[in-house]
């Protein structure tokens, strides 16, 4: 997988669109971060410089963006929700377990649910997501709408 690809399984695309642009763009991101180590460690950090440069979040104003990563904790995700992943395993969880910031640190760590991690690590149904592409959305509906139509390009083939 490229620096600035994220594999997304379906499940965690076909959620209601209640979250905000830069919480679909920070959950992305933060995804690819803890990719790599995403079963084996429970822990993932991120330095908030690097967050705040992947989603093209340029204000100052920190508070808005641990408003984003407190709305990852309190929204959940329900999977296989289309019946599309032929594992026919059901499941809901919080997008993040747990958050923190220690204040003067920069560096932001997050931690998934056991279920989650697991979905999203081995996903049998997935898109695969350009980062620097995300970057460019200015829109929830339209970022949602991308995610939805690469998932679907995936199924049928059109995108390996």
């Amino acid at each position: 997988m490229a620096k600035y690809e994220v594999v997304k399984h379906i499940g965690a695309i076909h959620i209601s669109n209640t979250l905000s642009l830069l919480e679909r763009k920070v959950s992305n991101v933060l995804l690819r971060n803890a990719w790599d180590n995403l079963l084996d460690s429970e822990l993932h950090t991120i330095s908030i410089q690097e967050l705040a440069d992947a989603v093209g979040f340029d204000s100052k104003n920190i508070e808005f963006l641990k408003n984003s990563l407190a709305s990852l904790v309190e929204t959940t995700v329900t999977w296989n929700i289309l019946a599309q992943d032929k594992k026919n395993v059901w499941g809901k969880s919080p997008i993040l377990a747990s958050v923190q910031i220690v204040d003067g640190s920069g560096v932001c760590e997050y931690t998934y649910p056991l279920h989650l991690r697991k979905m999203l690590r081995n996903p049998n149904i997935f898109a695969r997501l350009n980062l620097l592409i995300q970057r460019q959305f200015d829109s929830k509906y339209s970022l949602a709408l991308w995610e939805f139509a690469s998932g679907e390009l995936s199924l049928s083939g059109v995108i390996a």
